[in-house]
């Protein structure tokens, strides 16, 4: 992935310095940019290549006022509910089923 602004603007994210890296997890990056610099991160830490969390293609970014994070929290928890009840048979559904309630609920965390 190509760094879209700033001074190393069309540089890969794999030629920036560690710090210019920790720097822009700072600032309120959106996916994919953000997804992209916190892997290069961990992949200079550990050495291994982090698994994608996000889809390569533009990310849906919702803004939930901060006075609805609660009432959001229980949709996704009802939604999460129901669907767990319509997915029960497929193992490879419900796998993924809580791994997306698990990101979404993570989401919330972080921006209360």
């Amino acid at each position: 992935m190509k760094m879209p602004f700033g001074c190393h603007i069309g540089h890969n994210l794999e030629e920036l310095p560690s710090q210019y890296l920790g720097w822009l997890t700072g600032l309120e990056l959106q996916p994919p940019l953000s997804d992209g610099v916190r892997r290069e991160l961990v992949r200079r830490k550990t050495g291994i290549e982090p698994e994608e969390l996000l889809v390569s293609f533009p990310a849906v970014y919702v803004k939930i006022p901060r006075t609805e994070r609660l009432l959001a929290k229980r949709l996704i928890g009802v939604g999460y509910r129901a669907l767990k009840r319509k997915t029960s048979g497929d193992p490879e559904t419900l796998r993924r089923l809580n791994a997306l309630a698990a990101i979404v609920t993570e989401q919330l965390e972080v921006r209360s």
